[in-house]
């Protein structure tokens, strides 16, 4: 896979074992007319599905990168730093998976450069873990990358999986685009296209990016996809978020207190 002037790729990030959500996204990438796709990694972890979310990658010829739950799984680094939920899917997956599915983690880079121009990784330059969250973390990894790689524009990073692209300008200006952006050839750009797989917010949609090279911008989208088949697999499996005893004791304590009000006061609520 080459980037060129003309070329549109679809990114895509944290698919995290959901198939049917990758399946939605690969169907929407092709109806747009793109034909190559880049994934910033963690293709497994928290979902039931790891099986059948590499055999899909492969049968796309999705070039990618490794993240943090693919490393877990595979025993390189340890999985205490994601909670209890993810924890029990780096035991469950690595437990489910072949030795040629093991191998296809194995082989994933854990950076990808083309053109001097574009780098994608996980999330920061050699470490997958450590997350960019203020503009600082930005600023610091923009000068960080500049000196390793002088000529590189973009970096498509995951990690995080929230749909941004943060803007660093030539005269040291920040800014944040939660829609579609066009490229500005004298700024430095993070793209992170979000989350296919496990999103961290109340938007359950697919999310993923397309960079159009000849119109230098790129563009944000979501798509919807059946969640039922995902959930129910997760609960079968023991994957499924499962609720404090504090936020449950909470959650019904505020219903009888709620019933209780509507008893005893008038026109309540």
């Amino acid at each position: 896979m080459q980037l060129s002037e003309g070329v549109r790729i679809g990114i895509i990030s944290d698919v995290h074992a959901n198939v049917d959500a990758l399946a939605a996204v690969l169907r929407a990438l092709e109806e747009r007319g793109v034909r190559e796709v880049v994934s910033l990694g963690d293709v497994v972890g928290y979902n039931a599905f790891p099986r059948e979310t590499i055999a899909l990658m492969r049968k796309a010829k999705v070039s990618g990168v490794r993240g943090n739950h693919d490393l877990m799984v595979l025993g390189k680094i340890p999985a205490s730093s994601c909670g209890p939920r993810g924890q029990r899917a780096v035991a469950w997956t690595a437990a489910e998976i072949t030795l040629p599915e093991r191998a296809y983690l194995e082989a994933l880079p854990v950076q990808i450069r083309r053109h001097d121009s574009f780098l994608f990784v996980h999330s920061r330059l050699g470490d997958p873990v450590g997350r960019m969250q203020t503009p600082a973390d930005f600023v610091t990894e923009r000068r960080f990358l500049g000196r390793q790689y002088p000529r590189l524009r973009v970096c498509f990073t995951g990690h995080t999986h929230e749909q941004v692209a943060i803007e660093i300008t030539k005269q040291g200006g920040f800014q944040r685009h939660l829609n579609d952006v066009a490229l500005d050839p004298e700024s430095f750009y993070f793209v992170n296209p979000g989350s296919v797989g496990e999103p961290r917010i109340a938007d359950y949609r697919a999310a993923f990016a397309i960079y159009d090279g000849e119109q230098r911008t790129v563009s944000f989208h979501r798509v919807e996809y059946d969640r039922s088949r995902v959930l129910q697999e997760n609960t079968r499996r023991g994957l499924s978020r499962r609720k404090s005893r504090i936020k449950s004791l909470a959650a019904r304590v505020l219903v009888r207190a709620r019933t209780f009000a509507a008893q005893v006061i008038p026109g309540y609520p």
